[in-house]
């Protein structure tokens, strides 16, 4: 079978017409200043943030079929009811270390490739899979398309090795750099990762955790809580839908608006409900 493999773009990206965003990007800065100035000013954060954290730790990991309590999640108990139960859990607790390690060592750290090696090894801890392919990249060709398709059935093919490695080293030299928005620069991060696709599985997880650590360290948040698992996974067939047009139309700008919307409405949704938590504790007072 010949397939065609994917060869994302050299990065940073030329052709894009930023000041097409210049409305969208504001409300997002704006909405995002909102959000980190209510728990900079939280005399409580200490106690909200570990229930943000939690609710995207689900978020990331969860569908219909595996749902898990923030409660739960929290309280961090040590098994479940059933071994399934505590299976879901504890990939919820890998997400969670994984993030929060992350956030530590960014600190003083810039993005390497030993850390997100280090992420993808804590995410798929435990993982019923190939040993070798946890914390490692990938040494052969993976694809994408209907869950347990066959190579035949698939509608997305990652570069080969040789690309792969040449362009997760020009991925993370973008991370390290600075474009004209720390935005839109982890909008098209985010999206350049998932073409490149450097591990056999947990990918998404992988570059969805790194969204708050990367606006962590560009210095856009005070802390790591820029969350959007919730909102991709609202809208789930948008967000593949427009992934995949980035490459096979090349339809960046796209992506990068869609993108930018879920930094307004989630870093929104974040902030009233560390407002209603803040309540409920002053309440309880």
């Amino acid at each position: 079978m010949k397939i065609k493999r994917c060869v994302p773009p050299h990065l940073p990206l030329r052709a894009i017409r930023w000041e097409s965003f210049a409305a969208l990007l504001g409300k997002a800065h704006a909405s995002l200043a909102r959000y980190d100035e209510i728990l900079k000013n939280a005399k409580d954060r200490k106690v909200v943030l570990p229930i943000l954290l939690a609710q995207e730790s689900i978020s990331s990991i969860e569908s219909k079929k595996t749902f898990t309590s923030l409660k739960r999640v929290v309280q961090h108990p040590g098994s479940g009811k059933r071994a399934g139960d505590a299976d879901r859990l504890m990939k919820i607790l890998h997400y969670r270390t994984a993030l929060l390690q992350g956030a530590r060592k960014i600190k003083s750290h810039p993005f390497s490739g030993a850390l997100i090696l280090e992420m993808h090894g804590m995410i798929r801890k435990d993982a019923p899979v190939l040993k070798k392919d946890i914390g490692r990249w990938r040494d052969r060709q993976n694809w994408i398309g209907p869950e347990g398709c066959r190579k035949e059935e698939a509608y997305f093919f990652p570069p080969n090795l040789k690309v792969m490695h040449e362009r997760i080293g020009n991925w993370l030299h973008y991370l390290n750099s600075s474009d004209l928005d720390p935005i839109i620069q982890m909008a098209i991060a985010f999206a350049q990762f998932l073409a490149i696709h450097p591990f056999m599985d947990a990918n998404g997880r992988v570059i969805r955790a790194l969204i708050p650590i990367f606006f962590y360290k560009k210095k856009v948040s005070s802390y790591p809580i820029v969350f959007l698992s919730s909102y991709f996974k609202r809208n789930r067939l948008k967000y593949f839908e427009k992934l995949y047009a980035v490459n096979s139309k090349n339809q960046w700008e796209e992506w990068i608006r869609f993108f930018l919307q879920a930094i307004i409405k989630e870093c929104e949704a974040n902030k009233k409900k560390v407002q209603q938590l803040l309540v409920k504790r002053r309440a309880a007072r």
